[in-house]
């Protein structure tokens, strides 16, 4: 367990650390303006990836140890093109971009990625997983580095042209690491494993839809209110505060590889608490670094356009400790498929955002929608706790017993083997 848990976290860290870097090349480069277009195109790339993974993500690795792996694959393939360009038109039209192509093209192929990223999982290959989702981000800061620095071309369209490219490479790569599971080339039960797995995959990726639509809501909600130049500054702050969540993402991948792969329920409760446990000390002790950090050292990193930085990560870190927690949890339930809790808390979150959104936007600026988004971080995280304790009939002072935290360190037997 505990090779598991530090090869996962080692690779996300690998991909939060490219990403930090990413920032920092096109923060310091396109300042707050520049870095805003950025993640006005990440976050349409990710709602995108969200619509074709309703098909492409968890309901394959779910599927993979219970369908044909060649049947399944080729439906999240025909599934990806159509719902991406779908999506891309429709985005294009609520608020016309001159990267709508790049945008597109980057969504078809991390769809297809995902596909044999999701084999991994459900096979319970986390360690080619892992090594899959670093070479997108590590590649696509070297791009940006070398047109930035090397030949100092400095636009918009280089990162998103590397963002193009270094995805296409994860795409081949994807292929030849699970290309070993492919043991038959035929369409077996086509119409029923399709409605399966739209069936499946809209259980379970309605409450990832929205719940990054409350993650990402504040940018458009600034985009509204005429503070363009905002969205850089909460990216930002937004990325550096989430980049904690690379200790709950690691944990809650595991875990769900694990419950996957394991029929016996106390055992699973058991893990579950455990890494909440360990979440809440790593996550806690992260925020805090963040909260620390002099104003000085952010400015000196991304420039001058982001000065108020730290008031951004200090609004937020209540919320994101909270989500991060509750992912834990949550994917707890999404690997017993019981997705209704998990739609239920993304809604509400979702509703919280967006009213606080345009509540205190306009009484404290582009500070409210940090504010905002850290309350409706709250609110979903706080049902989902009560759900879980109440659903599993755990007692809530479980969480201050520590002998099965420290039985994690001690454990040798890898449980997920």
């Amino acid at each position: 367990m505990n090779n598991k848990i530090l090869h996962t976290f080692t690779h996300k860290f690998t991909i939060v650390l490219g990403n930090f870097l990413a920032v920092v090349l096109t923060s310091q480069a396109l300042g707050s303006e520049g870095r805003g277009e950025i993640s006005l195109f990440i976050t349409d790339f990710t709602l995108l990836i969200l619509f074709t993974g309703i098909v492409s993500g968890s309901a394959m690795s779910f599927y993979t140890p219970r369908k044909d792996i060649f049947t399944i694959s080729t439906i999240a393939y025909i599934w990806s093109i159509p719902v991406a360009l779908l999506g891309t038109g429709i985005l294009h039209v609520l608020h016309p971009s001159e990267y709508s192509y790049w945008l597109l093209g980057a969504a078809i192929i991390q769809s297809f990625t995902s596909v044999h990223q999701m084999v991994l999982i459900g096979k319970n290959e986390l360690l080619s997983y892992n090594l899959n989702t670093s070479i997108q981000p590590i590649l696509n800061l070297i791009y940006v580095y070398f047109y930035f620095e090397i030949l100092e071309i400095r636009k918009v369209e280089i990162f998103i042209e590397g963002y193009f490219y270094s995805s296409l490479i994860a795409y081949f790569v994807s292929i030849f690491q699970s290309f070993r599971f492919y043991t038959t080339a035929q369409l077996i039960l086509f119409k029923e494993t399709t409605l399966e797995m739209i069936r499946f995959g809209t259980g379970s990726y309605f409450s990832n839809i929205i719940q990054t639509f409350t993650y990402r809501a504040s940018y458009y909600v600034l985009f509204w209110f005429g503070l363009s130049n905002a969205i850089g500054e909460m990216s930002n702050g937004v990325a550096l505060a989430e980049a904690t969540w690379m200790i709950s993402n690691s944990l809650s991948l595991v875990l769900y590889a694990h419950i996957l792969n394991t029929e016996n329920e106390a055992e699973q409760q058991k893990q579950t608490l455990q890494f909440v446990k360990l979440c809440f000390i790593l996550t806690s002790a992260s925020l805090v670094a963040l909260v620390l950090t002099p104003t000085d050292v952010f400015t000196w990193l991304f420039g001058k356009d982001f000065s108020d930085l730290k008031i951004y990560i200090l609004l937020l870190s209540p919320g994101v400790l909270l989500i991060a927690i509750s992912t834990i949890i949550a994917h707890y339930f999404a690997a017993k498929g019981h997705y209704r809790i998990n739609n239920i808390k993304s809604i509400l979150g979702f509703f919280s955002v967006i009213l606080c959104l345009f509540l205190f936007i306009p009484l404290f600026g582009k500070k409210g929608a940090a504010l905002a988004t850290s309350i409706s971080y709250s609110v979903s995280s706080f049902y989902l706790f009560y759900y879980y304790f109440k659903q599993t009939k755990t007692p809530i002072s479980k969480l201050l017993e520590w002998a099965d935290f420290k039985e994690l360190w001690t454990k040798r037997k890898d449980i997920t083997s």
